[in-house]
């Protein structure tokens, strides 16, 4: 996953609350099934479940600090402590409808358009 896209993204997820969401954009098939590979072996047997949002596996891992999810899906991985930064997520994805090159997103396009091609990380 080396000099692979990546986005690490804060959503208010309550009145006072936060979470992250995670995405990391895979190169082939192989490095998708890799990665979900490497991560099922790193888990306790059992700890691990699965079920289907909007026909995509989405994955949870019981962990110390709570569950969580992730999921791989066209070429990307997903990976939040929140189901339904997740689930948006692959809502968003397979929507005819994209949130790039929108009038209601000029804001996003003009602060992206700035962003350093030689950067290692860029925050908006």
């Amino acid at each position: 996953m080396k000099d692979r896209p990546a986005f690490i993204s804060v959503h208010l997820t309550g009145t006072h609350d936060y979470d992250y969401l995670f995405l990391v954009s895979l190169v082939n098939t192989v490095q998708m099934q890799d990665l979900n590979q490497i991560i099922q072996s790193l888990v306790k047997e059992g700890a691990i479940s699965k079920r289907a949002y909007d026909k995509v596996d989405i994955y949870e891992i019981q962990t110390e600090i709570g569950i969580f999810n992730y999921s791989i899906s066209k070429g990307i991985f997903l990976g939040s402590f929140s189901p339904l930064l997740i689930e948006d997520a692959i809502r968003q994805m397979n929507s005819a409808s994209s949130l790039v090159n929108k009038p209601e997103n000029a804001g996003f396009e003009l602060v992206h358009s700035t962003a350093g091609t030689s950067a290692s990380c860029n925050i908006y």
